[in-house]
Formats: C-alpha cells, sequence, structure tokens
C-alpha cells in the first residue's frame, strides 16, 4: 500500500515496496535522479569530474566521500 501511495507521486517510474516489520519507524526518501544528486554534491564541493577522476576519492566538507575508481 505504501508503494501505491509513492507511485502517484512519480508517474512514469518503477516504484515497489518491500514487506517488512519493524518496531521502529523509518524515514523513507526517495532519490529520483540519481545522477543529478551526485552532479549536485560535487557543485556544493566545487569538485569538477575532471578532479574527481586525478583524485578518484574526495571527502567533502558536508561529510560525503565522493568516489569513481570506474571513471573513464
Amino acid at each position: 500500500m505504501e508503494a501505491d501511495h509513492y507511485k502517484t507521486l512519480f508517474a512514469g517510474y518503477d516504484v515497489v515496496g518491500l514487506d517488512y516489520h519493524a518496531d521502529k519507524a523509518f524515514f523513507i526518501l526517495p532519490i529520483v535522479d540519481m545522477e543529478k544528486l551526485i552532479l549536485d554534491m560535487m557543485g556544493w564541493a566545487d569538485i569538477t569530474e575532471e578532479k574527481l577522476r586525478e583524485k578518484q576519492l574526495i571527502t567533502t566538507g558536508f561529510g560525503e566521500t565522493l568516489s569513481c575508481p570506474n571513471m573513464p
């Protein structure tokens, strides 16, 4: 039923749900466009694709580590 709720919010995308049982509530945050999120994070950290290719692993000032070991 939860997945059905999100289907109305993300028309054109596959939305699936899990049958889970837990004692604590979980916050579900759908990431619709992962590429945009990564590019935004690179922008916030002032990291270019070239710099990421060169360094391969960069820890940002906001606690995320960006990596691209397979980036051409």
